[in-house]
């Protein structure tokens, strides 16, 4: 059987010009030539990466491959290589990854 992995990628809100097409397009090319050269390349059947959506301190990417089973003793490593591979993309793209924040409000 065929299996699928699904990933969420989140992003600072000052990328928000180009999350719905640019950086989607930018890092599915990346990834798909990551996974290209993987282990397991010959078991990849499909790799999408689109805008899932907007969080309270991120903009949300899906990243979805899906493989054959062949692969599937090797999902949780697919899991980190995937993960592995957006923040790689992240860090030559200068894309930052936010950080929660927390606001204080004193009483007066």
């Amino acid at each position: 059987r065929n299996f699928q992995i699904e990933e969420i990628l989140a992003l600072d809100f000052n990328h928000q010009s180009q999350i719905t097409k640019e950086i989607p397009a930018q890092l599915e090319k990346f990834m798909r030539q990551g996974l290209a050269t993987s282990a397991f390349a010959a078991d990849l059947k499909e790799i999408r990466v689109e805008f899932k959506s907007v969080g309270l301190s991120s903009l949300n990417l899906l990243i979805t491959a899906e493989f054959m089973g062949n692969s599937a003793s090797e999902y949780f490593f697919i899991k980190r290589q995937v993960q592995s591979m957006a923040v790689s993309c992240c860090n030559q793209m200068g894309w930052k990854m936010p950080f929660n924040q927390v606001t204080i409000h004193q009483g007066i």
